[in-house]
């Protein structure tokens, strides 16, 4: 599977809700207080996707609600999709994507 169909199955994923936290990842969530429905809206208004090579993951940047940017790195691991998440400051170029 190339990485873009390897990212359009985890956007696809997370949209739904089909997604796991890791540990590290859900202490982060509570430490950052997103909820799954935060974590989905960054899916859903994807500005940027990155694949980091030398991590081994995707990089998805969205917005979590209409003033705040978040994003999740995330990989599929035996048919599952991992995901860290992480509230981000967005810059003025991503900020003029949202629609």
């Amino acid at each position: 599977m190339s990485r873009t169909d390897e990212a359009k199955q985890i956007i696809e994923a997370v949209r739904e809700g089909n997604f796991r936290i890791t540990l590290h990842g859900g202490l982060r969530a509570l430490e950052r207080t997103l909820s799954n429905a935060e974590i989905q809206n960054i899916a859903h208004t994807l500005i940027e996707w990155k694949w980091q090579a030398t991590k081994g993951t995707h990089l998805f940047i969205g917005w979590i609600n209409a003033n705040q940017g978040g994003g999740f790195v995330a990989k599929v691991e035996n048919g599952v999709v991992i995901v860290t998440v992480f509230r981000r400051k967005l810059k003025a170029h991503q900020k003029a994507r949202k629609s």
